[in-house]
């Protein structure tokens, strides 16, 4: 089975994209003063809220599964920013 070219590179410029984004969340969260533990409930709350996406057109199997892969990839991406935020132990060491 060949590899699809397209999608490899898709699949990379994603995982780019994430790695980028989740420097800069860190960044803005530690400089608005917010906490790990709040980080994480942010991502639990927009979790959430991916309970009520609709898409036009898709079967209820198939909106489910989208559902809950979007709810599983916002707790994940926001744990993600969590763990790579400085613990206040490390902040006041590096103050």
């Amino acid at each position: 089975m060949a590899i699809d070219k397209d999608a490899v590179e898709q699949h990379a410029e994603a995982s780019a994209l994430r790695v980028l984004i989740q420097t800069v969340a860190v960044l803005v969260f530690e400089q608005c003063g917010m906490s790990p533990v709040r980080v994480r409930a942010l991502g639990q709350s927009l979790s959430v809220e991916m309970s009520d996406i609709e898409i036009p057109g898709a079967s209820r199997t198939d909106l489910d599964m989208i559902r809950e892969a979007n709810a599983w990839a916002f707790v994940a991406a926001f744990s993600s920013v969590a763990e790579a935020m400085r613990s206040d132990e490390n902040k006041a060491a590096s103050a």
